[in-house]
């Protein structure tokens, strides 16, 4: 999937690096008698890297993966015993559309007769996954043939879009002290202790479960029967889905102030 780094200003995932993703295909037998609407089948990869893009070499039919850009690149020669003339375009299986402008081949003999133009290219960003196919969308003449070894295309990713945090539960973390990724949930917080006794150290909000995970420091030294630092440690068995207890042993003097810090699963409604 690519690396990613978090932009606090978008709240959004950057990708710094992504899959290398293409495909090249080609013909490994001719197809005989191409008429208007009929699919080009390349039914050979040449190469291929990633996961993104597949071909069904059976019918033609190429599949992306949503959320990712792709260029879409195809160059085919076609034969005919007669006179004739023929298009092909980029065609989206899935929304039933043209996708690319036509490219065109055409016999220079005739009068008036245009130029060739063998390649169809373009550049799709699908949101869903999505089947694309080489089809001819115009036909000037008898059925002609595509040959094997001159037929070929190219797909290749040239981006890809980012998770966005905010459709996956992020909140202000700075005001509620917690905030959520995906189904994780992570909160923090302060704790003052002027005694030897237990404290509750209430959480901003709750978790879905006890098997949230807790981390602890604090900023000074105390003094426990002669010794400098006495133990702290949290009481067993005290957590539930909205507070854990703080302890430290008899005879310790001193305050301190113990930085926090919880991760654990949400609760699933939320």
């Amino acid at each position: 999937m690519g690396k990613y780094k978090f932009n606090p200003f978008t709240q959004k995932l950057d990708i710094i690096a992504g899959q290398t993703e293409y495909l090249q295909a080609s013909k490994a037998t001719d197809q005989t008698n191409i008429n208007t609407n009929d699919d080009v089948i390349f039914d050979f990869i040449d190469r291929s890297a990633g996961s993104g893009i597949s071909l069904n070499t059976g019918t033609g039919v190429f599949t992306l993966s949503a959320g990712k850009t792709y260029k879409l690149t195809c160059g085919i020669r076609f034969e005919n015993t007669e006179a004739g003339k023929i298009g092909f375009v980029w065609y989206n299986k899935t929304t039933s559309s043209i996708i690319s402008k036509r490219a065109r081949l055409h016999n220079m003999f005739e009068s008036g007769a245009y130029s060739n133009l063998p390649i169809a290219q373009t550049i799709i960003t699908p949101t869903v996954e999505t089947e694309v196919t080489v089809r001819c969308d115009w036909e000037g003449g008898n059925g002609e043939d595509v040959n094997t070894g001159y037929a070929w295309v190219t797909i290749e990713k040239i981006s890809e879009r980012g998770y966005d945090i905010v459709s996956m539960g992020f909140n202000d973390q700075t005001a509620s002290k917690y905030f959520d990724i995906g189904t994780m949930r992570i909160q923090w917080g302060s704790k003052t202790i002027t005694s030897d006794s237990s404290v509750i150290v209430t959480l901003p909000t709750s978790f879905a479960d006890t098997t949230y995970a807790i981390t602890f420091s604090f900023d000074n030294t105390w003094t426990a029967s002669g010794t400098v630092q006495g133990p702290l440690r949290i009481e067993k068995d005290s957590k539930t889905t909205t507070q854990f207890e703080l302890n430290r042993d008899d005879d310790v003097t001193g305050t301190i102030n113990v930085d926090w810090m919880a991760i654990g699963l949400k609760p699933s409604a939320i």
